[in-house]
């Protein structure tokens, strides 16, 4: 792999020079670390170095992946880290934080498909009739992790 082009655009080349020079050339290592350590954290380095200067087109297909596209979440009010920043994350990866529902999908006998409740275990009360109608009911961790791994792990 070519180090240049796969950066060309996203960085000078002066300062991608320097940023390996500075990689190969680091201070001396303390007395008894073996070379394998040595060459681990200069791997480490590199990795740091590359993902923080991806290539365009990298970007480009990481943007096309809709992370919760239209998804409904319902977040409890006592859901930690609190009600409105899980309301902006899921608005922040085009999901739709609903407030509160209808009764209507409290009377239906199908719970919805396409609700997800966010809550803890001080809103138990609040979750029991979604709890009846078969819904499931997850902590703010799902979305939190899911966010971070683009996924939502819901057996995790």
């Amino acid at each position: 792999m070519n180090i240049r082009g796969s950066l060309a655009g996203s960085l000078s080349r002066s300062s991608l020079m320097k940023e390996i020079n500075n990689l190969r050339h680091s201070s001396p290592e303390p007395f008894g670390r073996t070379k394998e350590a040595r060459k681990r954290r200069d791997i480490t380095n590199i990795r740091v170095l590359f993902s923080q200067h991806l290539d365009v087109d990298v970007i480009k297909q990481q943007k096309k992946t809709i992370f919760m596209q239209g998804q409904k979440v319902l977040i409890t009010r006592n859901t930690k880290p609190g009600q409105d920043i899980l309301a902006n994350l899921v608005k922040a990866v085009h999901g739709l934080a609903v407030e509160r529902l209808g009764r209507s999908v409290l009377k239906d006998e199908k719970f919805p498909d396409d609700l997800l409740i966010l809550s803890c275990e001080e809103d138990y009360d609040v979750c029991v009739p979604f709890l009846e109608k078969g819904g499931s009911v997850y902590s703010s961790e799902l979305l939190l992790n899911g966010i971070v791994i683009q996924k939502l792990e819901y057996e995790r």
